[in-house]
């Protein structure tokens, strides 16, 4: 399972230095005009997703390594799991404003 976590790590930041080019890439009119709304939102909510993935799953590692009884690490996995479905149900709640 860690072995896993590790590898959608890595490829989440990946991930994220393509989208981040491509959200500059929207905002320095390389789109047309007329793709650049539903381009922007997309990207930006993936953008959302993922980097709240990201920190969510860096913030776990850092949370195992300092805990050392299961039941406590499952207690932070669930706490962050939580906070980071609150933040991104926010953080869409943001994005559908834009998208008026």
């Amino acid at each position: 399972m860690s072995a896993m976590l590790w590898v959608l790590q890595r490829g989440s930041g990946l991930l994220l230095v393509f989208l981040v080019g491509i959200h500059l890439g929207v905002h320095y009119a390389l789109f047309p005009i007329s793709l650049r709304r539903g381009v922007l939102l997309g990207v930006d909510w993936l953008l959302l997703g993922i980097v709240l993935y990201h920190g969510c799953n860096g913030l776990r590692t850092i949370a195992h390594d300092y805990l050392s009884g299961p039941r406590a690490q499952r207690a932070a996995d669930w706490v962050l799991v939580a906070t980071g479905l609150g933040l991104f149900l926010y953080g869409s709640w943001g994005l559908a404003a834009f998208a008026r």
